[in-house]
């Protein structure tokens, strides 16, 4: 049975997996549409996506675009 998530989750482990097959710029697009939900998130008051705080959701996806070199 798998494990039941919500779309910032589902979103954040395609860019993985896309960067893991070295589909970057697939995974650039996929990341900010992860911020993108932050964003409307963040605007509509919302504190925590899928069990994380927003917060920390910003960090880990800005961290992976810097660390991947995926910033244009």
């Amino acid at each position: 049975m798998s494990k039941k998530v919500g779309k910032i989750t589902n979103y954040w482990n395609q860019a993985k997996e896309q960067i893991q097959n070295k589909q970057f710029e697939e995974a650039r697009v996929t990341l900010d549409t992860c911020l993108l939900i932050l964003a409307l998130a963040t605007e509509g008051g919302v504190e925590i996506l899928d069990k994380v705080r927003l917060d920390l959701w910003k960090d880990r996806i800005w961290l992976l675009l810097e660390e991947k070199e995926l910033l244009l």
